[in-house]
């Protein structure tokens, strides 16, 4: 239930800016030039990285992200965090998405193995 909460609330740019300022100073400095570089304010850029998520997330990131927001005490924030930490971890591949980060991801996974 609380990942639907996520989704749904933090889909909107106002409530993703606020949730970025609580989560504190560094990350909004990182989300912050993060949007700049893509022309996009802290909120857009929250807010897309959490409808993008909703959409390209397979049942492995789904569980991932239950994971671990489990006993947290700002489970949303947690999420929130996550989800906009893997979208700037992605940087500059937006056109390949949300999947070809984690196929990139797995696929390093497995050369180090």
């Amino acid at each position: 239930m609380l990942m639907k909460e996520l989704i749904s609330t933090c889909s909107h740019p106002s409530v993703a800016e606020a949730g970025v300022v609580s989560i504190g100073p560094a990350f909004l400095s990182r989300v912050t030039r993060a949007g700049n570089r893509e022309n996009m304010s802290v909120g857009a850029y929250a807010a897309r990285a959490v409808r993008r998520f909703r959409t390209e997330a397979r049942a492995a990131d789904w569980e991932e992200l239950h994971a671990l927001c489990a006993g947290e005490d700002m489970p949303i924030l947690r999420g929130l965090h996550h989800i906009v930490e893997q979208a700037m971890e992605e940087g500059g591949h937006e056109a390949e998405g949300w999947r070809a980060f984690i196929a990139g991801m797995e696929n390093a996974a497995r050369c180090a193995a």
